[in-house]
């Protein structure tokens, strides 16, 4: 089954047990008008897509100023794709 819809998502729920439809006044926060799931923001919860992978950082041997400098650097610049892959998904502003 596919959840698309607000309407789907309730009957899932009450399919697995979860939400009765006493409940289903719960979900209206998390659709727009029309049954569509609602994006998120800064301050309401919704739907919002998986980031893109960053691979991990692997471990550095730091011996000197150079090699500290050069860890720094890769630090840096696996944080910034962590955050634009997160930006890119709608996860972060």
């Amino acid at each position: 089954m596919t959840i698309a819809t607000r309407a789907d998502l309730i009957d899932t729920l009450a399919l697995i047990g979860v939400m009765g439809a006493a409940r289903n006044g719960d979900l209206d926060a998390l659709f727009e008008a029309g049954g569509a799931p609602a994006a998120a923001t800064t301050t309401v919860a919704g739907v919002v897509k998986q980031s893109t992978a960053v691979p991990n950082l692997t471990a550095q041997t730091v011996t000197d100023i150079a090699t500290a400098q050069t860890a720094i650097n890769a630090i840096v610049t696996k944080l910034n794709a962590l955050l634009a892959a997160q930006r890119t998904a709608g996860q972060l502003a």
